[in-house]
């Protein structure tokens, strides 16, 4: 679950969430190394899409060697240039104190102008800004805003963070039935952050009826992606479902069980 005061924050181009999720990354392909050279002669004629994607390579380290200051460059020149994915990452590393001191203030005015451009990415970005109270102040309302605009436009976690501000009534009324909605279209986008707690929610029949089976196949995702408080509730949902004469669920309470020692035994936490 996630806690109160922690929005999801998804930065692009390699830089790490605070969730501890991968980050979303704004559409390009993985260059191969030949394509470096002519991918630097655009980015010096002045393409900022060749920009962009050459602060990508540098800040991956694909097919050269890792150089942030090189990432910042090319990112830096390309959101000058008006490119709202360039200003999305650009943020993302002055967030994060990626290849410079950390800055968000100087995130949240890149967020900015990437959101108001259209970039989803940065208007979840921009929202989780003012829902943690980070460069602008705390203002639930603007982060529901921003939410909902990314949102409209499929992205993901934005999904997932306006189920968040629904569950605690932060920006809108407190509406668990609404809640439960936007962590399922979260989790059926593949966003993993979701599959938890929606599986806690049928379980426990928080916004939606109680539902084993949804329960158990939502916490089954998260539990596949290394989340021990996942299994942990997996196997109380499979036994309930057991008592009542599954024999599969029985089986799959075992194997959990076993998957729970193991983490044990080997001194693992939860991976979340």
């Amino acid at each position: 679950m996630v806690a109160r005061g922690l929005l999801l924050l998804c930065l692009c181009a390699g830089a790490l969430a605070q969730t501890g999720n991968p980050p979303a990354a704004d559409p390009g392909g993985r260059l191969i190394k030949n394509s470096v050279p002519q991918l630097q002669r655009r980015a010096e004629a002045g393409d900022a899409e060749a920009q962009y994607e050459l602060a990508r390579v540098y800040q991956r380290g694909e097919s050269v060697p890792q150089d942030y200051g090189l990432a910042l460059r090319w990112y830096t020149i390309a959101a000058d240039h008006g490119y709202p994915p360039a200003q999305n990452n650009l943020a993302a590393m002055y967030a994060q104190g990626i290849g410079m001191a950390k800055d968000v203030n100087a995130a949240f005015r890149w967020y900015s102008r990437a959101a108001v451009s259209g970039s989803a990415a940065a208007q979840n970005n921009l929202g989780a800004l003012y829902a943690n109270g980070q460069g602008a102040g705390h203002d639930d309302r603007e982060a529901v805003r921003w939410f909902r605009k990314a949102a409209d436009a499929g992205f993901a976690a934005a999904l997932a963070n306006l189920a968040i501000m629904y569950s605690q009534g932060r920006g809108v009324p407190e509406d668990a039935v609404q809640a439960t909605r936007y962590y399922e279209a979260a989790a059926r986008a593949g966003f993993v952050a979701a599959m938890e707690p929606l599986g806690f929610r049928y379980a426990d029949g928080v916004g939606a009826t109680a539902n084993a089976v949804q329960a158990a196949y939502w916490l089954e995702q998260a539990a596949n992606r290394g989340s021990l408080t996942a299994v942990q509730k997996l196997t109380a949902v499979l036994d309930g479902q057991a008592q009542n004469g599954d024999k599969a669920a029985r089986e799959r309470a075992a194997y959990w069980r076993g998957r729970i020692m193991q983490a044990r035994d080997g001194g693992a936490g939860d991976k979340r």
